[in-house]
């Protein structure tokens, strides 16, 4: 008898309740907010990095072709067969479209899936121009990165 007694207390307390109040819908909804507007931002930096981190996995390899011609020929190539390199558009990756080589720049070019990112402070896309500090073939090459517009 003493179950059913407390069954139905809690049944009618049930009954009364009318789910969450303004204020504690208020709270959460604050909340979730704050946290979304800390989140979005700092996920773009991150997929930005994640972009360049793939362009900086592919290039040393032209990098190095160009260093092999500079110092057998001293002059720089002026494209990518004169390099030894396969065409543009066969260095890609996932969001790296193609790397071009170009007298003394590497210019790799992006395939970005949103748009948010062909803004004009991050370009489409990046350019290594080479540097020869010193007294030229056996001096090494400094690359310097710009953003390419």
């Amino acid at each position: 008898m003493q179950n059913s007694k407390k069954i139905s207390a809690i049944k009618e307390k049930l009954k009364d309740s009318n789910g969450f109040t303004l204020v504690e819908l208020l709270i959460v909804v604050s909340i979730i907010s704050i946290l979304a507007g800390i989140a979005i931002p700092q996920f773009s930096t991150y997929k930005k990095r994640a972009y360049d981190s793939e362009a900086y996995s592919l290039v040393p390899q032209v990098f190095h072709a160009i260093n092999d011609f500079y110092s057998h020929t001293g002059t720089f190539p002026k494209n990518n067969k004169e390099a030894g390199l396969p065409e543009p558009s066969v260095l890609k990756g996932k969001i790296v479209s193609s790397i071009k080589v170009e007298e003394g720049l590497v210019i790799v070019s992006f395939n970005f899936p949103e748009k948010e990112y062909e803004s004009e402070k991050y370009g489409k896309g990046m350019v290594f121009k080479a540097d020869i500090p010193g007294d030229g073939v056996s001096s090494p090459i400094v690359w310097e990165r710009q953003e390419k517009k």
